[in-house]
């Protein structure tokens, strides 16, 4: 039962009730699909016409705050962040998050982010199964770069954070074993490419552990991709797969609407990644104030 109230499941039912002429039966799953913070649940907000369920329960101080604050393991957690040493600093902040409950846990989750550290908050929280803190959970960094970077290309910021959220969780500083650098997981040889096309200064890859730098050229390769393929599913099906794949995806599917193409996406990963970062868009847009945008921009057909 817990596998056939996943909203993706749901969707798919409704769809396939839709495809029958039972509408009303499709609206049911509809419906229990759309109580979800989830791209199948938003997709199915929708198909019904209504908002999308954020479902955000922010974490507030509260008695375990101070306590948790208070431990040592707190304190050197963050002189050896501060001093940049993140493999101490994480060492002091596993024993300190070892043995709490998930409310401490929370606390825990709240002060790394006010502390700056991102990563931390959102395994913290990851550990007590909170997952719907989205302040902490979806933290809103660089916001004026990514402001000024996304208004710059004509994109929205929105997209530019879920990217980064999807590929690094913030972290600057962050290597794949792929090669990607950075906040936004740029290949050296992508990097010296669309540097060169764009004229934008970069010198090698060392430059990608730059914020600044990885954002300029990641928010720039990711608008050349939306201005290619003209909608987020495809331009990161790109982003995380390469633009070549994605050509000959849409050459292979042709004619099937958005919801179905990306159900075809013959890699989990791509196709995980692509979900996952339509999802952040709609989360980010609630982070940052922004009218929710529907997946249906015209571009292409929907379902």
């Amino acid at each position: 039962m817990l596998f056939r109230s996943k909203p993706e499941i749901q969707y798919w039912l409704g769809k396939a009730l839709e495809k029958n002429g039972d509408r009303a039966g499709a609206d049911t799953h509809y419906r229990r699909a759309a109580s979800k913070r989830d791209f199948y649940g938003f997709l199915a907000a929708e198909k019904l016409g209504e908002t999308f369920r954020l479902n955000d329960r922010p974490v507030r101080r509260d008695q375990h705050y101070t306590t948790i604050v208070g431990r040592p393991a707190a304190y050197r957690a963050r002189i050896f962040r501060n001093l940049g040493d993140d493999a101490r600093a994480s060492q002091e902040w596993q024993a300190l998050t070892k043995n709490l409950s998930p409310a401490e846990n929370a606390q825990a989750a709240l002060y790394a982010s006010e502390i700056g550290w991102n990563i931390q908050a959102i395994t913290t929280l990851g550990k007590g199964k909170n997952w719907d803190a989205l302040e902490l959970r979806f933290p809103v960094a660089y916001e004026n770069q990514v402001r000024q970077l996304a208004s710059r290309h004509g994109i929205s910021p929105a997209q530019i954070l879920a990217i980064i959220r999807k590929e690094s969780i913030f972290q600057p500083g962050i290597a794949s074993k792929a090669g990607a650098i950075g906040l936004m997981q740029v290949m050296p040889a992508t990097a010296s490419h669309t540097a060169q096309k764009n004229g934008i200064p970069y010198s090698g890859k060392w430059q990608l552990t730059e914020p600044d730098t990885n954002l300029e050229i990641g928010s720039q390769y990711l608008a050349d991709r939306l201005n290619e393929f003209g909608h987020l599913a495809y331009a990161a099906a790109a982003y995380n797969a390469g633009p070549a794949r994605v050509r000959q995806w849409q050459a292979q599917f042709a004619g099937l609407p958005l919801d179905e193409w990306i159900a075809q996406i013959p890699f989990n990963e791509t196709r995980d990644y692509v979900k996952r970062v339509l999802e952040y868009e709609k989360v980010y847009e609630y982070r940052l104030g922004l009218p929710h945008t529907s997946y249906n921009n015209g571009a292409v057909r929907l379902w």
